[in-house]
């Protein structure tokens, strides 16, 4: 049955997402096509690439933002609002009915992340004026990495770790939001995911403090240290994943148990 959910939570949304996929997709090829063709140098069409060049700054700050937005407004209002009395009649599991959001939410929202650090990558191969300033920023980065860290050896691969478990928690993270904030604020339950948001901050950042007291006490590491342990991130990245269940665990809870549909 999950995968019944799925695939009618695909059938839901693809659309939209293949329409801001593909609106992206094409304002990222007409950017490139603009900055490259020397046609666009003189007037009466060089505005277009100025204007192409704009749009493509703004999808690339609206695309991650926006889809993150409509996934967790769809969460809200097929569980929270009226549309909630006709989902939960559904014969399965209340745990089912957030998993399958939960997968396909996870698997549009990282699509939409791909298609940003792509769109980017493209232009600036493409972009032969910032080849220069990209090889400038591999030394960089590769120096940080290699300063920031007492051992990076690996770090590269616990950074993807943490980025991929970060994705996972973002999503879960925003959902137990607003399962918990129908409960602050019934009548006003957006305020009250707000809210319910600044206090799950106060609770990742606890952790935070927490993860590095761990490594203050098990490694050499302290706060005056101008370095990391290599594989900080790693175990951070793990402890996200832990996370990520523990509030689809809590967000399951009390759509079972405190499921406000007022």
């Amino acid at each position: 049955m999950l995968g019944k959910l799925i695939k009618h939570e695909y059938r839901a949304t693809y659309k939209l997402f293949c329409a801001i996929y593909g609106t992206i997709a094409f304002i990222t090829l007409f950017t490139i096509f603009t900055t490259n063709v020397s046609l666009f140098d003189n007037m009466p069409f060089r505005p277009l690439r100025t204007i192409s060049t704009v749009a493509f700054v703004i999808g690339c700050i609206a695309l991650p933002i926006g889809s993150i937005i409509y996934i967790v407004y769809r969460f809200y209002k097929n569980l929270f609002t009226d549309e909630g009395y006709l989902t939960f009649t559904l014969p399965v599991s209340r745990m089912q009915i957030i998993g399958s959001k939960y997968l396909v939410s996870c698997s549009w929202f990282a699509g939409s992340l791909l298609l940003l650090f792509g769109s980017i990558l493209l232009y600036i191969k493409c972009n032969s004026g910032l080849s220069d300033l990209v090889d400038g920023l591999k030394e960089v980065i590769n120096e940080l990495i290699n300063t920031a860290f007492t051992d990076s050896t690996h770090v590269k691969l616990y950074l993807c770790i943490y980025a991929i478990s970060y994705v996972l928690y973002v999503v879960a993270f925003f959902y137990l939001a607003f399962a918990f904030g129908q409960l602050i604020i019934p009548n006003h339950k957006i305020v009250g995911a707000l809210l319910a948001y600044l206090a799950l901050q106060l609770v990742e950042q606890v952790i935070s403090l927490l993860v590095m007291g761990l490594f203050m006490v098990f490694t050499s590491y302290s706060l005056k240290s101008p370095t990391l342990p290599g594989n900080y991130y790693l175990v951070y990245g793990l402890i996200l994943f832990a996370m990520t269940f523990l509030w689809l665990f809590f967000t399951n809870l009390i759509c079972t148990k405190k499921l406000n549909l007022a």
